[in-house]
């Protein structure tokens, strides 16, 4: 199962950022549920990642994982930051979707945990 999932890890990665991009403008731009400023920075961090990880499918290209990294880990650490503030009542700006911010950390720690397999899979090769 697991050599499965270390083949598709980037196409597994791509398909999640993907969809937390399709799924945040929705909520944005036609459900009209407006992000707060820790959201903001959380897409920042997520929206690239569909378009850098588009190519590195289509191709099998391991060389831009050093790029995707730091988006990864500094969309992590935000959204922790954010769920944390959510859960103590102590965020400064009114986010709606708190039921959505506890996404966030997960989102940018599964999609970390893809990356580096796919490290560790092209290190191999």
């Amino acid at each position: 199962m697991w050599k499965t999932v270390n083949r598709y890890s980037f196409f597994l990665a791509w398909l999640m950022a993907s969809i937390a991009t399709l799924v945040s403008l929705y909520l944005s731009e036609i459900a009209k549920l407006t992000p707060c400023k820790y959201c903001w920075y959380e897409r920042v961090f997520l929206f690239p990642l569909a378009v850098i990880l588009f190519p590195m499918v289509l191709k099998n290209r391991r060389d831009f994982i050093p790029y995707i990294l730091p988006l990864t880990v500094m969309g992590f650490v935000i959204s922790v930051y954010h769920f944390v503030l959510s859960y103590m009542d102590r965020c400064p700006y009114l986010c709606r979707s708190f039921v959505l911010s506890w996404v966030g950390p997960f989102l940018f720690s599964f999609l970390f945990i893809l990356l580096m397999m796919a490290r560790k899979d092209a290190k191999k090769s």
